[in-house]
């Protein structure tokens, strides 16, 4: 009798195993990302339900060895209200180590506690700076790889950093939006270093294309908007994005012309200014033909990828001197769905048109387009520059001034939602808050946390 109790234990036991089994297998097919996140429980107290529920996940993170390829069924995650935050290039040592790309175990393990830090101070969002110089920061047909990641442009991906990162920030709740550069390279000693495997190089090593295509200023290459087919390798780049990653949203910013210098693109505007009252209005077309193609690539790839422009936050600098048409983006649909001007200033700064409020009422009045939101792009990193003698001083003397900017902004309609930049000031390479600004985190913290 003892035995066949014993054999019924252990028929018992293997079944409740099987069934087991079978609900995480069940529960990995229906996973929406094409990286399944799963990381170690982190044990910090502070985070939010989000953030501490996806923290109970299995111990690794799983990626499968194939190309990245965006799920199909995967339904973009945007927020009404934007709680986001901009992660530059320069923002961590996330990437590289010693010269060369980051072990992928250590990469994802910061990936994970950049996030996570993240979302526990109440963001929702972040702006992931994904080509900053006609390069890549995951393994592209398009663009080479960025030195930023692998340490040179004739050096390849060790994994696929950005699926990665995308899967990690889905966990956490968190929107991804891929930002991008599209006018801006390499510099001169940089660009001969790339492969003519990709379009640029091939452009660089033909003098003739070299001189139609790419144009130098100061310290780096810039593409010429006017030609076709320089219009399409960022489109080309933007639909690759779309298609291999479960992206939210594709961002760009306010790197549009570098110069007024004529020369700049005067061997394409000759070809064609008889159809233009001037260089001026040449120039703003080139940017609108751009803008608009990109917002088109986004969307042909699936209708629920959002599009955002941050510019400048001065309007008049934007129209003149970077050609950058903000106002028939705020007040015309089908060339962003977000526009996130750059309002880098307190409220105290001398000039009185670029004061926060001020600045911000100007975007209000002129953001009239229904299907385009307002979001405002806040300079947290002024904090930094702060001194009592400089136009930022209220940084200075005051600990207070991003929490009396969120309060602002929430009361203010027609305003939806915020993009701090940036992530370096306020969080270290560990998603830990920074000491050095411990005072203007304590006091914005509940603000950004009930922000809504």
């Amino acid at each position: 009798m003892n035995k066949i109790k014993v054999m019924l234990a252990l028929l018992l036991t293997l079944c409740l195993v099987l069934s087991a089994a079978a609900c995480s297998k069940d529960g990995e097919e229906n996973s929406s990302d094409d990286a399944t996140a799963a990381i170690t429980e982190s044990g910090d107290s502070g985070a939010d339900e989000s953030a501490a529920s996806a923290a109970e996940s299995s111990e690794d993170l799983v990626i499968d060895d194939g190309p990245a390829v965006r799920d199909p069924d995967y339904k973009a995650l945007n927020y009404d209200t934007m709680k986001g935050i901009w992660i530059s290039q320069y923002d961590t040592e996330l990437y590289k180590s010693g010269g060369g790309q980051r072990d992928e175990k250590n990469f994802t393990e910061r990936c994970d506690k950049i996030c996570k830090g993240i979302a526990d101070m109440g963001f929702n969002t972040i702006v992931v700076q994904v080509r900053p110089n006609g390069d890549s920061f995951y393994p592209s047909e398009v663009y080479p790889p960025s030195t930023f990641v692998t340490g040179g442009y004739n050096k390849e991906f060790k994994y696929d950093p950005i699926k990665i990162f995308v899967a990690i920030a889905h966990k956490y709740n968190l929107s991804f939006h891929a930002w991008i550069n599209p006018m801006r390279l390499m510099s001169p000693s940089q660009i001969k270093n790339v492969s003519t495997d990709y379009r640029i190089g091939q452009w660089y090593q033909d003098e003739s294309l070299r001189d139609q295509y790419l144009s130098a200023f100061g310290d780096n290459y810039y593409l010429v908007p006017g030609y076709e087919e320089s219009r399409q390798l960022v489109c080309d780049g933007v639909t690759e994005i779309c298609k291999n990653y479960n992206v939210d949203a594709v961002h760009i910013d306010d790197y549009f012309y570098p110069t007024s210098n004529f020369d700049f693109d005067d061997q394409h505007f000759e070809t064609v200014k008889d159809d233009y009252v001037n260089i001026r209005f040449y120039r703003i077309e080139m940017v609108n033909r751009m803008v608009k193609q990109i917002y088109d690539s986004v969307k042909a790839v699936k209708e629920d990828i959002v599009f955002g422009i941050s510019p400048q936050g001065n309007v008049s600098n934007n129209v003149n001197s970077l050609y950058a048409d903000v106002r028939a983006w705020s007040s015309h649909a089908g060339y962003c769905d977000y526009i996130a001007p750059q309002v880098y200033w307190g409220f105290e700064y001398p000039a009185e048109s670029s004061r926060f409020d001020v600045c911000t009422e100007e975007w209000v009045a002129m953001n009239t387009a229904p299907e385009v939101k307002l979001v405002i792009g806040m300079g947290i990193y002024r904090m930094g520059e702060a001194s009592a003698n400089n136009d930022f001083k209220e940084y200075f003397e005051k600990k207070d001034n991003v929490k009396r900017q969120l309060e602002y902004l929430q009361k203010t309609e027609g305003v939806g939602g915020f993009i701090m930049y940036c992530y370096s000031t306020i969080l270290d390479d560990f998603g830990r808050p920074r000491t050095s600004a411990k005072a203007e985190i304590e006091n914005f913290t509940p603000v950004l946390q009930a922000y809504e």
